[in-house]
């Protein structure tokens, strides 16, 4: 007995595998048909039963040219046989799983105008998913390089400089002409031309904006030296229309809460600002990791919801 068992233990990668074959056959029914799964001859995985049984001493199969029988100490090999091989598929699938779950810090900037409605809820439901994730976010309406500043990920608006990193679009933006109720200009007749008599506010990168009217089906410059007030971002664009100073060209996305709230009112749909690609950028060369494309995912349907 202790002979068989020290033999026994000097073959255990051998038994090993030809336990799995084993199981492998009894799940299949078949010499046949385990080959098959298994990728290997009929003859060879005859031979690996016929070695097994050689290596634990005892006769596992009885074997006829229609059926495969177990014998008494078969069927309770069999049943350590398949546990051990339901041990080994869970133990790859928990180690897959895990080497998936997202964790760890991650670095990722945006215009402050996507913080409130996109990002921010992206994010969290993000967290709630992934507890060891431990995201950084830097809102800024500065165009942030990857590589200098150790971002992971960049929500950029608008044309892209010539670069070696990547971008995916998920989504476009929309600007539309607001002012405080306070100025009272619901009852203007709004065309391009009427604005030049208004304070227009205007953030730093709107100094080449243009506004579409699609009464006439063209476009006007919007910036004009005389009569403005310029921010160099959004909240304080924001701000400073709802004081009623004048009226800003704001993307709708951002302005939404403050139409709602009765604090800013679109004063002239037919007057447009230029529809802007959204994209998120990023270095890596080969295919995204997976919190990204999750992540991108999820941008897109909030982009389509707001």
């Amino acid at each position: 007995m202790k002979e068989r068992m020290s033999h026994q233990r000097k073959h255990k990668k051998q038994l090993a595998y030809r336990m799995l074959v084993f199981a492998e056959v009894i799940r299949q029914g078949s010499f046949t048909a385990a080959a098959e799964v298994l990728g290997h001859s009929k003859s060879a995985v005859s031979t690996y039963i016929t070695e097994l049984e050689q290596l634990v001493g005892v006769r596992l199969l009885n074997r006829s040219t229609r059926s495969l029988n177990l014998t008494t100490v078969g069927q309770q090999f069999a049943t350590r046989c398949q546990s051990m091989d339901t041990l080994i598929e869970t133990a790859i699938n928990e180690v897959s799983q895990q080497a998936d779950i997202p964790q760890g810090t991650i670095r990722i900037t945006a215009p402050e105008v996507f913080a409130e409605e996109v990002l921010v809820p992206v994010i969290n439901l993000l967290c709630q998913q992934y507890p060891e994730l431990q995201p950084e976010l830097i809102f800024s309406d500065e165009r942030l390089d990857l590589m200098k500043h150790k971002l992971d990920l960049a929500i950029s608006v608008g044309e892209l400089k010539d670069s070696n990193y990547r971008a995916v679009k998920i989504g476009s933006l929309t600007s539309v002409l607001v002012a405080s109720p306070k100025l009272d200009l619901s009852n203007e007749k709004w065309d391009a031309d009427n604005l030049e008599g208004y304070r227009k506010i205007i953030t730093s990168w709107q100094r080449k904006t243009q506004i579409f009217d699609e009464n006439t089906g063209c476009y006007h410059r919007f910036f004009t030296s005389n009569h403005s007030v310029l921010v160099n971002n959004l909240p304080g664009a924001l701000a400073l229309a709802i004081q009623g100073t004048g009226i800003a060209l704001l993307p709708k996305l951002f302005v939404k809460r403050a139409i709602e709230d009765g604090l800013l009112e679109i004063i002239s749909p037919n007057l447009t600002g230029e529809k802007r690609d959204i994209y998120a950028v990023h270095a890596y060369e080969k295919q995204l990791p997976y919190l990204f494309r999750v992540m991108i995912q999820q941008l897109k349907m909030h982009l389509v919801i707001t």
